[in-house]
């Protein structure tokens, strides 16, 4: 339904003029800065191939080749726009990026694209990069130009066209936003909604009570065990074989220029009761974190480089690309530069510390995201606490699979859930007992819930008076409980409910109307929320519409890996 509405709507939105637009750009640059990726998402077998399609969009194919090129434009965007190495935002731009390259395939498909004078207005206000003293600066720009004809390759038309994509997408979403309207009697019922208060009691069947209703014999929990084999197994290990480019303080020292632009970029930093401290004195700070940047980035540029030229020789003709061939590549480049390959002992992928490397959980969860039959290698080069990480599986007979653990090991296991399952049903039981005791008093069911509960030896929680706003504040324990309470009618119990420590029930005893004064306080952000919540949904709807409408190759595992 919500996406034949959603096509409706753009069919009928196509060809209208939108009044002000107010620039959004598509990738949002507070999210989250998970280091990790610089780009090759695609490595191994297929996937290694340029004209790989790695998804398609409104019937369009997405080629390898163009997913790689659209990631290093939106590195260099971000780059540009804050005026700083966008390496932090690696990993969160390639978990984004085919759904933005939907969106501007949506967008030219609907014939809506960012006019000469939007992308000008953009370029001279939304980019640090090309901002002098006095505002956009031309010369900046020119010189932009020119580095990215000299390192990428790029004409600025070419940047031009990228960013008037970007926009074009953000262009579509005010299609849904800008009918976004809020009524007064919406806001006067959302208002009653939220201070409306209520009156219940939560009743509980600890665990605890029931955790000896059964003796357990060895052979219940051998019987446990079998049935429950995957519960039961031993952890799958691997040993990978890594090449390690460290992060360390460049030896360069930083110019004027840049302890100067990093001064004035970070006066927060430098700020003590709300006094700016003066240049000399953190002077030295500057400089020592230059020099750790552009440490990272020598470490990120060396390791993307022998990635590369990895990729390189894996995708050529001539390659072999069994697991074992491509292991050898990587042994002989890293032969061939003077690289130390390390070769790890073997972890679990809840390892915390690989040996010869350090801790770095996060390269183990990569590690084993490879196939070491098909494609041992990682994705791409790993940046961790510190430094950057390529390599991969040391090979498919480097791998322990899972296999049933021995009785003695896991018996105090399968006794601790044994019981615990017993506990439970026993709990559930004694609460639904109790439940349709309530249920039968009728009329009578508040006054003899306290006198019952005591009888059937459940614990009573009178609930402090609270409303649907108050419930987030409130203790951990008892918010679902009043989540459950809300949807009752007066004098009624819910159904039987499963905590983390208990069976338990909710009894509402009544529900107090809130008072003028309350719902006027209610009212004064109301429209504002209402109209936020709305345009939430109208997002909701353009993303169920592109993804109804798109199919990602590499994440929904179609291409062998």
């Amino acid at each position: 339904m919500v996406i034949r509405k959603m096509n409706n709507v753009l069919v009928k939105h196509n060809k209208i003029l939108f009044g002000i637009f107010s620039v959004i750009i598509i990738i949002s640059f507070v999210w989250f800065f998970t280091p990790g990726l610089d780009g090759s998402l695609f490595f191994g077998q297929d996937q290694s191939s340029p004209n790989a399609v790695v998804g398609t969009a409104f019937g369009r194919k997405i080629t390898n080749k163009q997913f790689q090129q659209a990631f290093r434009d939106r590195l260099l965007l971000i780059t540009a726009m804050t005026g700083r190495d966008s390496y932090q935002m690696q990993d969160y731009i390639g978990s984004v990026l085919f759904n933005e390259l939907a969106k501007e395939t949506a967008a030219e498909i609907m014939g809506i694209t960012a006019t000469d004078a939007e992308l000008e207005n953009f370029i001279r206000n939304g980019f640090a990069l090309f901002r002098g003293p006095n505002g956009f600066d031309p010369e900046l720009y020119r010189k932009f130009a020119k580095d990215i004809q000299e390192r990428e390759g790029r004409s600025i038309a070419d940047f031009e066209n990228m960013v008037r994509r970007v926009l074009s997408a953000s262009k579509l979403e005010a299609v849904l936003l800008d009918g976004a309207i809020v009524t007064q009697d919406e806001m006067n019922q959302m208002a009653i909604s939220i201070k409306e208060k209520f009156q219940a009691k939560m009743i509980e069947f600890p665990y605890a009570n029931y955790l000896n209703v059964k003796k357990l014999t060895d052979e219940d929990l051998r019987n446990y065990c079998a049935a429950n084999q995957k519960l039961f197994m031993t952890a799958p290990q691997m040993r990978a074989l890594i090449v390690k480019f460290p992060i360390r303080p460049s030896s360069a020292a930083p110019t004027e220029r840049a302890i100067l632009a990093y001064y004035k970029a970070n006066e927060k930093e430098f700020t003590v009761n709300g006094k700016v401290k003066p240049l000399t004195e953190v002077r030295g700070k500057i400089i020592q974190t230059l020099k750790l940047n552009a440490g990272r980035q020598q470490a990120q540029n060396a390791a993307k480089k022998f990635r590369d030229e990895l990729y390189d020789a894996v995708s050529a003709d001539t390659a072999d690309t069994s697991s074992k061939g491509q292991i050898e590549l990587l042994k002989k480049l890293a032969a061939k530069h003077k690289y130390q390959l390390i070769h790890t002992d073997w972890f679990t992928a809840q390892a915390q510390t690989l040996k010869g490397i350090g801790k770095e959980p996060g390269l183990v969860a990569e590690l084993f995201k490879t196939n070491p039959a098909h494609a041992p290698m990682m994705r791409s080069s790993y940046a961790g606490n510190d430094g950057y990480y390529v390599g991969g599986a040391a090979g498919p007979d480097e791998v322990r699979p899972s296999v049933p653990a021995d009785f003695k090991d896991v018996k105090d296991k399968a006794a601790a859930m044994l019981s615990m399952e017993n506990a439970k049903a026993a709990a559930r039981e004694a609460a639904s007992n109790f439940m349709h005791q309530i249920i039968a008093q009728k009329d009578s069911a508040a006054a003899s819930l306290d006198s019952l509960a005591k009888k059937a030896g459940a614990k009573v929680i009178a609930l402090p008076d609270f409303s649907r706003e108050s419930i987030s504040t409130a203790k951990q324990s008892q918010q679902y409980a009043m989540q459950r309470a809300v949807r009752l009618a007066d004098k009624t119990i819910s159904g039987v409910e499963e905590g983390p420590d208990s069976m338990f029930l909710v009894f509402l005893n009544g529900r107090q109307q809130p008072t003028a004064a309350e719902k006027a306080e209610a009212l004064k952000n109301m429209e504002n929320m209402l109209l936020y919540s709305k345009q939430m949904f109208g997002q909701n709807s353009l993303q169920a519409w592109i993804q109804a409408n798109t199919k990602e190759n590499y994440r929904t595992g179609e291409q062998s890996r």
